[in-house]
């Protein structure tokens, strides 16, 4: 378990060390083809930066398991106004770009309500 401080609250969120590493292999096979190119040829500095990932990876669900639902639904709003208002920008602008971004970015924002449900639903058919 480890103590985290998003947002001024404290919270406790368990971030695995073995969890982070296996997705920092998983991350180094796909990226890198591991098992087809040996480690030696990769290297320990894109190791390194498999690792940075999947540690920011982890912290940034545990971020989002931090938020409050309240929090969540604002923000999901925030960005489907926004989405919204890219139809009225002009052609000079990367409208395409952002609007991948702010779909990437409310993706899990959206299924994390979904996920807390699921897992209370469980807590209550275990109890």
């Amino acid at each position: 378990m480890v103590k985290c401080h998003f947002r001024g609250r404290e919270n406790r969120v368990r971030v695995s060390a073995n969890g982070v590493m296996a997705r920092a292999w998983a991350i180094l096979s796909e990226t890198y083809s591991y098992p087809q190119i040996p480690f030696r040829s990769i290297g320990r500095k894109c190791f390194a930066w498999a690792l940075r990932k999947a540690w920011a990876e982890a912290w940034a669900a545990a971020a989002l398991a931090a938020t409050s639902a309240e929090e969540l639904t604002a923000r999901v709003a925030e960005i489907d106004r926004e989405l919204g208002d890219l139809k009225y920008r002009g052609f000079s602008t990367h409208t395409t770009k952002r609007a991948v971004e702010l779909r990437e970015l409310a993706r899990p924002m959206v299924a994390e309500p979904f996920r807390r449900s699921l897992e209370a639903d469980a807590f209550k058919l275990a109890a």
